[in-house]
């Protein structure tokens, strides 16, 4: 006997409980919190259940007797598990939450610097955007540095509702952003109309805002140095990322300073076509001796006049022509003559650059002295070029091949950071002159102080030994520190085109360049790595009548094929 109408209705009733009682508890699983709505479906679905079962229990058991309702009930199984899982599966990607970035130049993925600087916030850190439309891509790149810390925040606000936070910030335009840290206020960019927020300018800022102090870099001039204005060949493109960054760039020039200014952070020395003279050479050494930073850029067969002083380091120019016979430049239309490097040294500049690439045309080799007998100095390779590379002693040759007797065997050592521990000289002469005292004082003691002084070295050697036991447990435990004391710092490239107009911006160059002047300058380690990088432009432009057809294709055409595909199939099936 078919079921009744009412019968129907009971069934409905019944199946309807336990599909509300699952939807609230996805509901509560996904919002993660009591919601009021999850509760009231649950709630309904509970009494829809009960009462279907209750009124309808007695055709419940005749009903199930039948094959399709045993089908129909197995098919309702399957569902509501299927959105019990689907609700744990979203309450576990809310809580541990997991991207991955597909896109070829990781569109989504933040800058390695900007995860370090954000990571780093040790206090509450705000973006305002004074804008009362909310771009959608923006949200997505704050949200993206937001994941990254708690002490990351930001606001959306209408400069023309709330006019004390606009005032407060002293905003001129609508769509101006600005930063908040400790205190500090600064504008960041401004939105014009269909622009949208730029991690390099975020991130920059954030570099910025967090200083204490403006680093000040100069740049040696008057010997026919690598010019400093837009032209080729030019280091205008670098100045440009040092400004950025928030650094002051001067130009100097000894002859006329007569000394590094006291406030310089950094001396860089791009490529002289001249040499320095001997004054210029002893000023830079001084200036190193008081805890100065120099970055030399020098390219081969040139002679710069700071060859003594490179060789007081342990440091050297080869002179000859660095060759890349790997292949690889051959895939960027380069030549070998232009290594293309992606091994670096270990040190905190090139941490995060192994296995990415930089283009080092027409470079040198340095050679460091591994006997250099000055404990106080420290010297890392940076850049390394390839295995297959060599210094080529014969450039007039028609063929560039590897001479074993005349030629230095790769992998080559582009770039060197050098480091000079200061304070060991200090106490060093400390302990002369301490010991020439003594000596004095021995000569005019009398025999009744002589005694009483040997008494007293015996208290304080047995003072000393005791302290150097608990010197020596202490360096146990920080034998993994680095030396934090005074010290001059020197960076040494083979090569001065890799940091020039056009070459800046391929790939790792500018990174390199920038990391050395930060590292130079005592900036933090948090600073030193790949800087964010413009987004490309990938757009594809399509004439009107292009944009069209692909339209009705996507719109109308595609899907009515397969429509249509279906209903041949339907029909066949018949």
């Amino acid at each position: 006997m078919p079921p009744s109408r009412r019968q129907y209705l009971w069934k409905s009733i019944l199946w309807a409980g336990p599909g509300l009682i699952t939807a609230g508890l996805v509901i509560g699983g996904i919002q993660q919190d009591t919601s009021p709505l999850a509760i009231a479906l649950v709630s309904l679905g509970l009494v829809l259940t009960i009462v279907g079962v209750s009124v309808w229990g007695g055709l419940l058991q005749s009903l199930f007797q039948h094959r399709s309702t045993q089908a129909g009930t197995d098919a309702v199984i399957a569902i509501l598990s299927l959105l019990v899982i689907l609700g744990l599966l979203n309450s576990m990607a809310l809580k541990y939450p997991v991207r991955w970035d597909l896109t070829e130049t990781r569109l989504f993925t933040l800058a390695p610097q900007t995860q370090k600087l954000v990571k780093g916030l040790t206090q509450p850190m705000k973006i305002w955007i004074f804008e009362a439309n909310q771009n959608p891509t923006d949200r997505e790149l704050l949200n993206n540095y937001r994941r990254l810390s708690d002490e990351f925040t930001y606001s959306y606000v209408d400069p023309q509702i709330e006019i004390g936070l606009a005032d407060r910030f002293d905003v001129q335009v609508v769509g101006e952003v600005y930063l908040e840290y400790g205190g500090k206020q600064q504008l960041i960019q401004t939105l014009r109309e269909g622009e949208v927020l730029s991690e390099v300018q975020l991130t920059n800022g954030i570099e910025k805002i967090l200083r204490d102090r403006q680093p000040q870099i100069y740049f040696l001039q008057g010997h026919g140095e690598l010019p400093l204005e837009p032209i080729e060949g030019g280091l205008y493109q670098a100045i440009t990322g040092l400004e950025e960054k928030g650094y002051g760039v001067f130009p100097l020039d000894l002859t006329e300073a007569g000394d590094v200014p006291s406030d310089a952070s950094v001396v860089i020395i791009a490529s002289p076509q001249q040499s320095l003279l001997p004054g210029e050479v002893e000023t830079i050494a001084d200036y190193l001796d008081r805890e100065g930073s120099v970055m030399a850029l020098l390219d081969p067969e040139t002679f710069s006049g700071l060859e003594p002083l490179l060789a007081d380091w342990g440091i050297a120019l080869d002179g000859r022509l660095a060759i890349d016979a790997s292949g690889v430049g051959a895939n960027a239309d380069l030549g070998p003559a232009t290594p293309v490097v992606t091994d670096y040294g270990t040190h905190p500049i090139t941490l995060d650059f192994q296995n990415r690439i930089s283009f080092y045309p027409l470079a040198q080799a340095i050679v460091v002295d591994e006997d250099i007998k000055d404990e106080t100095i420290t010297v890392t390779p940076l850049v390394l070029t390839p295995t297959a590379s060599w210094a080529e002693s014969n450039l007039s040759s028609d063929t560039l091949e590897f001479d074993p007797d005349e030629d230095l065997e790769g992998p080559l050592t582009i770039a060197v950071a050098a480091t000079r521990s200061l304070d060991a000289d200090e106490e060093l002469d400390k302990s002369d002159a301490e010991e020439q005292v003594l000596e004095t004082d021995d000569e005019t003691a009398s025999p009744d102080e002589l005694e009483s002084s040997e008494s007293d070295d015996d208290e304080v050697s047995e003072t000393e030994h005791n302290a150097d036991e608990a010197d020596a447990i202490e360096e146990d435990n920080d034998s993994v520190a680095e030396f934090s004391g005074p010290e001059a710092r020197l960076i040494v490239f083979g090569n001065a085109t890799f940091a020039s107009n056009g070459w800046f911006e391929q790939q790792l160059n500018g990174d390199v360049f920038l990391n050395s002047v930060k590292w130079l300058a005592n900036e933090s380690e948090d600073l030193l790595s790949i800087r964010p990088k413009a987004l490309t432009d990938r757009r594809i432009n399509l004439a009107p009548a292009q944009a069209a057809l692909l339209t009705w294709l996507a719109i109308v055409v595609f899907p009515l094929i397969g429509f249509l595909s279906a209903g041949w199939l339907w029909w066949r099936g018949r």
